[in-house]
């Protein structure tokens, strides 16, 4: 049995089939300063990416602190998403729409308000 705190290549959302519909047909809401754009997927399991536009943070090496900072969040958040979900798998997708750096305390805050909010949400 797989480790739950893992964030397995199979919980990426990479399908560019996937990520259409993702920010076609699904749903967005700011907890800033996370823009999270999600979709209820029929089986399967969470699948989540993250995205920092350049316009937003220039430096690519903050860039990359910040979306490792954000999945780590999210990893850490999983099983308790997935138990809290009760059977209905969403894609989600994280866009950082802050200018600043923030540390991995912020961060994990905003996006555990994100997730409450998403999980409280009536599809």
């Amino acid at each position: 049995m797989q480790p739950l705190f893992r964030f397995r290549k199979a919980q990426r959302l990479c399908r560019k089939k996937d990520i259409d519909s993702l920010f076609s047909v699904g749903k967005s809401f700011l907890q800033f300063p996370l823009l999270i754009h999600y979709r209820m997927v029929e089986g399967g399991e969470y699948q989540m990416l993250v995205s920092i536009p350049k316009r937003k943070i220039q430096s690519a090496p903050v860039r990359n602190r910040m979306k490792r900072l954000i999945r780590e969040a999210y990893r850490k958040r999983l099983p308790f998403i997935v138990e809290k979900s009760l059977g209905i798998t969403y894609h989600i997708a994280i866009t950082y729409v802050h200018t600043k750096e923030m540390s991995l305390n912020q961060i994990e805050t905003a996006l555990e308000m994100a997730i409450d909010k998403l999980l409280k949400v009536k599809v």
